[in-house]
């Protein structure tokens, strides 16, 4: 009777065999495993950009017509975000001293409540930007709320402003609630200011933010260039945001 069962030689050759075999299904999986990695951190960098970008944007469209700035040479870019806007016309003095400038705000749901508290958190009124200076005190452009007052839904106050608005649009902003966003490049840090420095992004190992287009046509422009980095993967974002309101 013949004897069933594997030489060692038999034995020595089916374990080469199922090593070379498990080795290359290893590799395999590990090369799927690396890309799926991969493909999952270039994502989550891309996203992580896109919110950063997306997120500055939004805040520079609705800022204050040519309240605009770069500074840290270009790292940085700040604005004054409207708090609140509508119209006005201006009521020439008959004595020779201020004029009178009665305004209506467009905001849905403002109430005198939402004045005090603007008034109480130092607001001013900006007629006409054409430059940041016109938003900083003292200013011809712009002036402190003090002394306004109510008729129905029409407010009033004496002041003096060097131009007018063509479409007749005022803006009312709180100094204090500048923002401004920061790129350190040491740190790969974006930081958000405005009275309280939070940080909205990581990664970015380069920025250079610039601004043009400072007119009564148009409320700014900002070009923004970006680099993020992580694991040798880069992304590169070069945008350009404008101002929607204009003076």
């Amino acid at each position: 009777m013949k004897k069933l069962g594997f030489t060692l030689m038999e034995m020595i050759v089916t374990i080469l065999i199922v090593s070379i075999m498990f080795l290359g299904i290893a590799g395999f999986v590990k090369i799927g495993a690396q890309g799926y990695a991969d493909t999952t951190r270039r994502q989550a960098l891309h996203n992580q950009a896109r919110f950063v970008i997306e997120k500055m944007s939004r805040e520079i469209r609705h800022a204050v017509p040519n309240s605009l700035a770069t500074s840290s040479g270009g790292s940085c870019v700040s604005f004054y975000p409207i708090r609140y806007s509508g119209f006005y016309q201006i009521m020439d003095s008959i004595s020779g001293g201020s004029d009178t400038l009665q305004f209506i705000v467009g905001n849905d749901g403002f109430t005198q409540t939402d004045m005090n508290a603007a008034i109480s958190a130092g607001a001013r009124l900006v007629i006409n930007p054409s430059q940041i200076s016109d938003l900083v005190d003292p200013s011809s452009a712009s002036v402190l709320l003090t002394g306004v007052s109510l008729s129905g839904a029409i407010y009033s106050l004496s002041a003096s402003f060097s131009s007018n608005s063509i479409a007749n649009r005022h803006y009312i902003y709180i100094p204090s609630e500048q923002v401004e966003y920061c790129v350190n490049a040491g740190t790969g840090l974006i930081t958000r200011d405005a009275g309280t420095v939070v940080q909205v992004g990581e990664n970015a190992t380069s920025a250079a933010f610039a601004v043009d287009g400072m007119s009564l046509q148009r409320g700014g422009l900002v070009h923004m260039d970006i680099l993020f980095e992580s694991d040798g993967e880069q992304s590169h974002y070069n945008h350009d945001v404008q101002v929607l309101n204009v003076p």
